[in-house]
């Protein structure tokens, strides 16, 4: 390809030596670039010259420097000039620039023009059409020797038989460009073979009766003592397919065609395959009318897929030596990539010796500069000819190419062996007679082939060296590999909030009706079951928040990018948890406050009627807070789903609000979160309030005070350690899911499990004596008794009860009749009056007093008449 040479002359110009050192090509492959050493291992190196398809692992490595923006500030590579094959597929891996065109590989038609006019023929379009111009001569006598239609070396084992193959097999496989493939689907690698390549063989079955009698003997390919070239320059065939060096080989010494032989793009098909049926369907405007469609008036429309095959030699610069050597190397490849350099190894003397041969061809429209080739002693007609197929060529934008990740030449040998035998049958004349049988033997071969081909995948696949898949490499080689853009979605990790949110609704819901069940129960009766009530609601209210919570783009309005089931999702979820939240603490607010008012009063001895509506107060005040400011919050500024970018790789989706206003003001959003953190806070603060005040009351039944107080403080620590988590997980929506489910979940089992489960075990196991409602507080011991309480709203305790507690505590009775004894002391009254009175009758506090059928038992008051106290001083010394 003249690098010697155009070393040499960069020597001269520069002064800067170029060393050569040649590398077989088969370890380069194998071993430098298909592995995650690349390049790495060849760090004396600056660059490499290398064929454009063994690009492989080594770009997926950094093994090369990215030259994308590079060639856009190199002027003197005047990229544009470069047809867009080559500049846009072959120079390009996963659509960064890597390579810099030296050379420009691909598969031509090639005929003698003469023999094509004396027979009347015209250039065949399809392949059916050019076995059928083959035929037509094939065997007849023309010039004194006896021509073939066909001559393509089909030597065993030299390689080129893939080549032919895939020219064929590309035109019936691929109509939408490069991106979609032409050998496997790029979706999901699966073989694109079946009927089109059972079609693709009786094309080549076809060629070879008609082709030259020595193919199978001959070599292939464009170095002079090929076949293809051998017997074209002695007349003896009508047409080729071959790469671009069949054209000056033409003019070589001794050719007999010189001036004779025109180039044509490679035919077109007029079948596709359908890739979701896997069967052929003829061409129509629809199938065919893409990027490689071309309709023709009498045979309509052909699908064109030209093979770049190999794509030609390529320069690129070693991405692991210091800036200095890669810039060396750089300057190097621009120079002899440029367009006079480049065309200087491409026009070489028409009649010269073509065994040096430079074996570069055209990859730049400015190469077709007709002038200088005729001035180097070609036809200018058949240069027209070369460029119009090379254009037709490089410039369709759906030209196939080759296949460039690790296993590719397993690949290609697997095809041109199992076609190869079947070409051999062809030869010796052993296929079956029938025609289905042989389509049945091609179809055969064509699924073996598939099979052979997925299994060389798999392998490459199970490589420890294969460090990215094959598919990756696939999709990145086609330019349509789209990197998995890290969403953060939840995917199955909601799973776990559905299974909490199922735990928690099953104890709310479990516990409310063993409230039910156990309605006529002292402790449930005792425990206030309207409360309780309450509590399993807030508890069902506020679970449901997970719900909600569970929601992101990954399932709602993915399919449609409509994210409005999101956006209700975002003001759903503050709903549910405020409103439960809030119905949870006001509950436990107020549930204490009764229970504090009826102790406060029982002390003073006071008969007091305190029902569930009064103290609901603080309570509607705390709910009716919160919706107003979620109502204000969903009318003005609601939280809306979003997603944030963190880098092109990288997003979460949150719900933020977007403001109000042209300039996206938040303020009114965060006013409003901030007064629901206050109101709610407020409520959890009068709860362990409430409950700090209760925390003597020693009843079995009464003291909840402690439990209460431990949710309360449960919930403090949670959210005291939760919500600085909630911040710092703030971009990460998995780790900020499950903090808050996890918050909601133990908000509320851990409260239902504390309030419930004591209820549950002094059911289970009662006190040997039975339930004591005294509440102790301090240094008093009172018998709550007529203050309304419990489940029967609107009756006292009867006095029996109370009877007989006042009887088991004798030493509250001594203790009163200690204090009467200090006031008859003070008053000057005699205390044998006073003992008459209590041995006759039994004394109960003026607060305690207890109706028992007609009769009513002698208070305080009565005692205070007997003992002569002045009226004005009966309300101070009862406080005594």
């Amino acid at each position: 390809m003249g690098i010697e040479k155009t070393a040499a002359e960069y020597y001269e110009d520069t002064g800067v030596r170029i060393q050569l050192d040649w590398i077989n090509d088969k370890s380069l492959r194998a071993a430098e670039l298909q592995g995650p050493v690349a390049v790495q291992s060849y760090p004396l190196y600056d660059g490499f010259v290398i064929p454009a398809h063994l690009i492989g692992s080594a770009a997926q490595y950094d093994g090369f420097v990215d030259l994308t923006e590079i060639v856009r500030a190199r002027p003197e590579l005047e990229w544009s000039d470069i047809f867009f094959g080559f500049r846009d597929s072959v120079a390009v891996y996963d659509q960064r620039v890597y390579l810099l065109p030296l050379d420009g590989d691909a598969n031509y038609m090639f005929y003698n023009a003469e023999i094509m006019e004396a027979f009347n023929l015209t250039v065949p379009r399809t392949w059916e059409e050019y076995w059928q111009v083959a035929k037509a001569v094939h065997g007849k006598e023309y010039g004194g020797k006896t021509v073939s239609g066909s001559c393509l070396g089909r030597k065993a084992g030299e390689g080129a038989g893939a080549f032919w193959a895939m020219d064929v097999l590309s035109s019936y496989t691929q109509t939408q460009g490069k991106a979609g493939g032409f050998l496997f689907d790029p979706e999901d690698m699966t073989p694109l073979l079946g009927e089109a390549l059972a079609e693709a063989i009786r094309m080549l079955e076809m060629q070879v009766r008609y082709g030259h009698p020595n193919e199978f003997e001959g070599e292939a390919g464009g170095l002079p003592g090929s076949i293809n070239v051998v017997a074209m320059n002695i007349g003896e065939c009508l047409m080729t397919i071959n790469w671009g060096d069949s054209f000056p080989q033409s003019y070589a010494e001794g050719s007999q065609i010189v001036g004779k032989m025109n180039v044509g793009a490679l035919p077109g098909a007029d079948k596709v395959l359908n890739r979701e049926t896997k069967k052929l369907e003829p061409c129509t405007k629809e199938n065919c009318g893409g990027l490689g469609g071309v309709k023709y008036d009498d045979i309509g429309w052909v699908n064109t897929a030209q093979f770049l095959a190999g794509g030609g030699w390529a320069g690129a610069v070693n991405n692991n030596v210091d800036e200095a050597r890669k810039e060396r190397a750089l300057d190097f490849f621009v120079h002899m990539c440029a367009p006079e350099a480049s065309i200087l190894n491409l026009i070489q003397k028409a009649a010269c010796d073509r065994r040096n041969a430079t074996g570069v061809d055209p990859f730049r429209a400015s190469h077709f500069d007709i002038d200088r080739w005729v001035e180097a002693g070609y036809d200018q007609k058949a240069v027209e000819s070369y460029r119009e197929a090379v254009v037709k060529t490089a410039a369709n934008p759906n030209a196939a190419i080759d296949l460039r990740f690790a296993g590719g030449d397993d690949i290609y040998n697997a095809l041109a062996e199992e076609v190869q035998e079947y070409l051999e049958l062809t030869r010796l004349g052993q296929l079956p007679e029938s025609e289905e049988e042989k389509q049945a033997l091609r179809l055969q071969i064509a699924d073996k082939i598939s099979e052979r081909f997925t299994q060389i995948v798999n392998e490459e696949n199970a490589k420890p060296e294969t460090a990215v898949p094959i598919i990756e490499q696939y999709q990145r080689d086609l330019g349509v590999f789209v990197p998995e853009v890290n969403t953060n979605q939840l995917g199955d990790l909601r799973i776990v909030g559905m299974v909490l949110l199922a735990i928690a609704l099953a104890c709310a819901l479990s516990f409310g009706l063993w409230i039910f069940v156990r309605r006529s129960e002292k402790v449930v009766r005792y425990s206030q079951p309207f409360f309780l009530y309450l509590l399993c609601a807030g508890a069902i209210v506020m679970s449901c928040a997970i719900l909600p919570l569970s929601i992101d783009d990954s399932f709602y309005g993915q399919a449609t990018d409509d994210c409005s089931g999101c956006d209700k999702a975002c003001i759903a979820w503050p709903w549910l948890f405020c409103l439960g939240f809030s119905i949870i603490f006001s509950t436990l607010f107020s549930k204490l406050w009764r229970v504090n008012k009826l102790v406060s009063a029982s002390i003073r001895f006071r008969r007091i009627e305190c029902k569930p509506k009064d103290v609901m107060l603080p309570m509607a005040i705390i709910l009716g807070l919160n919706v107003i400011l979620l109502s204000i919050w969903t009318a003005v500024d609601p939280p809306q789903w979003q997603r944030i970018y963190t880098d092109p790789l990288n997003s979460y989706g949150t719900c933020r609000p977007y403001g109000t206003g042209d300039d996206g003001d938040t303020t009114a959003s965060k006013v409003i979160v901030s007064l629901l953190a206050v109101v709610n806070i407020c409520a959890l603060i009068l709860a362990q309030v409430q409950a700090w005040k209760a925390r003597t009351i020693t009843s079995e039944v009464l003291s909840e005070s402690k439990y209460i107080s431990l949710a309360i403080f449960g919930n403090l620590q949670i959210f005291l350690i939760g919500l600085p988590l909630l911040v710092i997980v703030e971009d990460n929506p998995s780790a900020r899911y499950f903090l808050s489910v996890g918050i909601i979940f133990l908000v509320c089992v851990g409260m239902l499990l504390l309030i419930f489960g004591p209820k549950i075990w002094f059911i289970r196991h009662p006190p040997a004596g039975g339930f004591d409602i005294r509440s102790t507080t301090g240094r008093e011991s009172t018998a709550i008794g007529n203050s309304t309480y419990g489940a029967d709203e609107h009756r006292s305790v009867s006095s029996n009860f109370l009877s007989k507690e006042l009887a088991e505590k004798d030493e509250t009775l001594a203790d009163f009749k200690s204090k009467v004894a200090q006031l008859c002391e003070k008053y000057n009254i005699d205390p044998s009056e006073a003992d008459a009175v209590f041995a006759s009758v039994p004394v109960v506090p003026e607060e305690m007093a207890i109706e028992k059928g007609p009769h009513k038992l002698p208070a305080v008051s009565e005692l205070s008449g007997a003992t002569g106290l002045h009226e004005s001083e009966k309300e101070s010394e009862a406080d005594v």
